[in-house]
Formats: structure tokens, C-alpha cells, sequence
């Protein structure tokens, strides 16, 4: 689903060139006419130069902080259940998409060289991971989503399907479903030497080239957005009627309407968490994946639709890599107690690097508490005073992140 294909070869994708800052051989005579025609030609390839340069290291810097926050954060104590690994998985993929994908595309644009023609290694390594992290991202959100309708339509099967165990064992099983069928990059691609010391990480293999442009696309399409995407959807509309069903029902006692009222705000926190995240991967994805099926079956295009179509490309691809960059904002609007746990770990980052004044500030308080006392007791309540606030720092710090609102029960 990553723009690495397109530039393999113009063979495999022909939609797809960066061959516009090649110069212009311009007479006296038509010096205007042809800077209006180069001009008009090439200002959305242009644009989405700009696109590549900028946005990457934004979505780079912000991915990077948010999903290792996240991991984190769900690797605490507190926080320790089977969707917490999930979410955990989720981080880590979506953190090598960007790595694998949008910084080898940045760094294409700054340099002009493509780090997979580097080495064959690079070349077949670099392609599968890709595709390979974006499939378990996607995947990971299915399988959250079919954990949360099992909590929520048989809550006494939760300790059956919903251990530890099993978390393991679908995780795993998805990342070898995963990495199995994007295996072919690992077989077919190779280094083609376009030029001398110039090498493009493609394939002049005809059946393989004929699988890319003709099977491929719509194995990806339906592997990495239709069925994920619709398994999703369906999940999450069959939780908003549980929630919504779960609000009409009355004739209960206070104390039986209260405990109700904090289930079904659990349950609509998640719910809430996993439309979002679903929302946000149909918005992200299905742009990109639609592409890819149409250039298949476009004619060749004119130069103009050439630029037009680069800087469509870009808001495609600078777009689904952004699903795999901002999951954590979604987290912390979600999430109260998350928001709390992030504050927190903050706060106690702040404090570390300034422990010294941290300290010192410990110290003052101490000393102003024991101002009133003779000399002896003064310096004992000092060392008191000053050992109660570190504990009760501690325990406050424990006790924010004590459990994220929307997760399940431990089982």
C-alpha cells in the first residue's frame, strides 16, 4: 500500500516519474512561451515536493514520541491486559511503517536516492517490511475490535477467549499470516542496473511483473483494507447497539443503576476509542488502495496528468501514513486515566532531569517545617518530612496510572 512500487520502474507503475527537474534546453525566441508551459506543467509536481520535504519529519517526530509514549504507558504494571498487548503490537508496527516507509521517501526526495538500490537487501527487505508492518497494523485493529465484542456479548467467556495465551498465539499468528503474504518481495524482487553505478530495485522478470500489475493490487486491496476494513465496521456497529440497548434498560434498584451506569461508561469509552481508530483507518487507507487499483486500468498519461497525479499520490500515501502516526492523540482523547498515566510519567521525566532542584526544593520545605523546634528535632523532622514527600510522590504517581479507563477487565 506504500509508494515504493511506483518508483521501482516506470514498467510497473507508469503513472509515476520524478523526472521533472530535468533541464530545459531554452532559445532566445521562445524563452517565455516554454517558462509558461514548464510552469503550468509541473506546479502540482512542484507542490508535492514541498509535501515530501515538509510533512515527513512532522509525522516522523510525532509517531515516534507518541507510539513509544504508548508503549510505555501499556507496558506499566497498571496497565498489563490483553489489549494493552494489542495496542502495544499496534505501536510497534506503526512505528516501523514510518520508518521503513516515509523516512526512506523523505530522504528519496532530500537526496535523490533511493536507499533500496543500495543493496539487494536493502532492496527485498525494505519492500516486505513495509508491507509486511502495515498488514499487522491493520490486522491488530481487528483483532482489538473481535476481543472487545467477546467482553461485551459473552463477559463469561472473557476468561476463555480473552487470556493472555490467546492474545499471544492470535498476535503471533498474525504476524506470520502477514509476513507469508507479502513473501513474494523477498523472492522476486532484485537490483537492475538502469545505468552505469545506477541501480533500480525492481524486477525484469515477466510473470513476476505481470503478478504485481495485474494480481497484486487487488490482493493488497482487499488484504490490507477491504476485509479489515469491514470486519471493523461491522464490529463496531454491533457494539454501539449493545451500548445502545444497554441504556434503555431499567426497573433496577440505586445501587444496581449505578453500578450499570459505570459499565456502560466503560464500555462507551472503548466503544467511543474504537470507532475513532476505525473511522480513522477507513479515511487513511481507502484512498491509496483505490488508487493503486485505477492507475492499473488508466491510459498512459500526458505530462500534466503526470505532475497532477504525483501530487495526488503524495496526499494519498503522506495520508495513510499519518493513521500510523496520530493513534496516540486518539488514545488521550479517548482515554482519561491514559491522558493521567502520560501526565504523569511526564511530570517524572521533568522532575529527573531536574532532580537537583527537585531536591533542593524538598529540602527547603523541610526546613521551613521544622523552623519552630530546637536543632535536634528540627534536622528529625527534616529527615522525616523529606522522606514522607518522596514516598507520597510515589504513591501518587501510582496511583494515577492505577488502570486505563477503557480496558477490560483483567481475566
Amino acid at each position: 500500500m506504500e509508494a515504493l512500487i511506483e518508483e521501482q520502474t516506470s514498467q510497473i507503475i507508469p503513472f509515476f516519474d520524478l523526472t521533472t527537474n530535468t533541464p530545459v534546453n531554452i532559445t532566445d525566441s521562445t524563452t517565455e512561451t516554454l517558462k509558461t508551459n514548464v510552469a503550468e506543467e509541473h506546479i502540482a509536481t512542484v507542490i508535492a515536493k514541498h509535501l515530501w520535504t515538509i510533512v515527513p519529519p512532522i509525522l516522523l517526530l510525532l509517531g515516534t514520541i507518541g507510539n513509544v509514549l504508548t508503549i510505555v504507558v501499556f507496558s506499566r504494571k497498571a496497565f498489563r491486559s490483553t489489549i494493552s498487548i494489542y495496542l502495544t503490537l499496534l505501536a510497534v508496527s506503526d512505528t516501523v511503517v514510518l520508518y521503513s516507509g516515509i523516512l526512506r521517501q523523505w530522504l528519496y526526495y532530500l537526496t535523490e536516492y533511493d536507499i533500496r538500490s543500495y543493496h539487494i537487501v536493502t532492496c527485498k527487505l525494505l519492500t516486505w517490511l513495509i508491507y509486511t508492518s502495515l498488514d499487522i497494523s491493520a490486522w491488530t485493529i481487528v483483532a482489538v475490535t473481535i476481543e472487545r465484542l467477546i467482553s461485551v456479548y459473552v463477559p463469561h467467556k472473557v476468561k476463555t477467549f480473552c487470556t493472555t495465551k490467546v492474545c499471544y498465539f492470535v498476535l503471533s499468528f498474525v504476524i506470520v499470516a502477514c509476513s507469508l503474504v507479502n513473501g513474494h518481495f523477498l523472492v522476486g524482487l532484485e537490483l537492475l542496473e538502469v545505468a552505469v553505478d545506477s541501480f533500480n530495485c525492481a524486477t525484469n522478470n515477466a510473470g513476476y511483473l505481470t503478478f504485481l500489475e495485474d494480481i497484486w493490487p487487488w490482493m493488497d486491496l482487499c488484504v490490507y483494507s477491504l476485509i479489515p476494513t469491514g470486519l471493523i465496521i461491522v464490529g463496531n456497529a454491533l457494539l454501539i447497539r449493545k451500548v445502545f440497548f444497554s441504556t434503555l434498560q431499567t426497573q433496577q434498584s440505586m445501587s444496581d443503576k449505578r453500578q450499570q451506569l459505570n459499565r456502560q461508561k466503560k464500555m462507551s469509552s472503548m466503544t467511543t476509542m474504537l470507532i475513532s481508530i476505525s473511522i480513522l483507518f477507513l479515511i487513511c487507507t481507502t484512498p491509496v488502495s483505490i488508487h493503486i487499483i485505477l492507475s492499473s486500468y488508466l491510459p498512459s498519461p500526458t505530462p500534466e496528468q503526470k505532475a497532477e497525479q504525483s501530487l495526488i499520490w503524495c496526499v494519498e500515501n503522506l495520508l495513510m501514513y499519518s493513521g500510523n502516526a496520530i493513534n496516540f492523540i486518539l488514545y488521550c482523547f479517548s482515554g482519561s486515566r491514559f491522558r493521567k498515566e502520560i501526565s504523569a510519567i511526564l511530570k517524572k521525566s521533568c522532575c529527573y532531569v531536574r532532580g537537583l532542584r527537585c531536591r533542593s526544593n524538598t529540602s527547603v520545605r523541610s526546613k521551613k517545617t521544622g523552623s519552630n523546634h530546637n536543632t535536634d528535632v528540627s534536622g528529625t523532622i527534616s529527615k522525616t518530612t523529606s522522606t514522607t514527600s518522596v514516598i507520597s510522590s510515589s504513591d501518587a504517581v501510582s496511583v494515577v496510572g492505577i488502570s486505563f479507563n477503557t480496558l477490560p477487565e483483567q481475566s
